[in-house]
């Protein structure tokens, strides 16, 4: 859906996504401006494991100056 990589943060997986391109199936058809994203949009995901090993925690912020005036996770 567009040009993702990853890096390690300490013990955070982060993957930064950018040039998605319209219509691919996948996070733009989630978020709420789905029909509207700019050529700007940038999705963080951010993956930790917790300490016992059994949970994933995954946040993910949504940027995407050429539609939102502000971030959002």
């Amino acid at each position: 859906m567009g040009q993702s990589v990853g890096h390690w943060d300490g013990e955070t997986l982060v993957v930064e996504t950018s040039g998605i391109a319209a219509g691919i199936a996948g996070w733009p058809q989630v978020l709420a401006f789905s029909a509207q994203h700019s050529d700007q949009l940038r999705i963080v995901e951010r993956y930790t494991r917790s300490t016992d090993g059994t949970t994933l925690m995954m946040t993910a912020t949504v940027e995407d100056p050429g539609v939102c005036e502000s971030r959002w996770c």
